[in-house]
């Protein structure tokens, strides 16, 4: 994907930021009614995911000692993937109480404050180097 190839090295963050931007966008697209809108939203979650791995992934070779590099990335997969067992038990349970469009707003809202998040602490990480 030559958007992830245009961000220079020693910027992943910014990567991770734009992943997960268009991960929350696709959310708030997937909760409007109709079928064009649910495939348009989850077409840009599917293209925001990438980045949002790719950023993670790259981060954790960047900034790992070479010698702990399998360490460090086992338990950043463990820590991606782990809290999905809970995310799934926690989203068939919420499914049957709550309307999903609820549920895809509230999704876009909590990865949109993390983008925002992120965002913000890259821009000052940037700017002390």
């Amino acid at each position: 994907m030559r958007l992830l190839q245009r961000v220079e090295p020693g910027r992943e963050g910014v990567r991770t930021v734009c992943g997960l931007s268009m991960m929350a966008l696709g959310c708030w697209i997937t909760a409007l009614p109709g079928f064009f809108a649910a495939f348009t939203g989850v077409l840009v979650m599917g293209l925001g995911t990438p980045g949002a791995v790719v950023g993670l992934y790259t981060t954790v070779q960047r900034h790992s000692p070479a010698h702990l590099q399998g360490r460090v990335a086992a338990a950043a997969s463990m820590l991606a993937t782990a809290p999905q067992v809970l995310a799934v038990a926690t989203g068939a349970w919420l499914i049957t109480r709550v309307d999903y469009r609820f549920l895809l707003v509230g999704m876009g809202v909590v990865i949109g404050v993390s983008a925002l998040y992120l965002a913000l602490r890259t821009r000052k990480l940037t700017a002390q180097s």
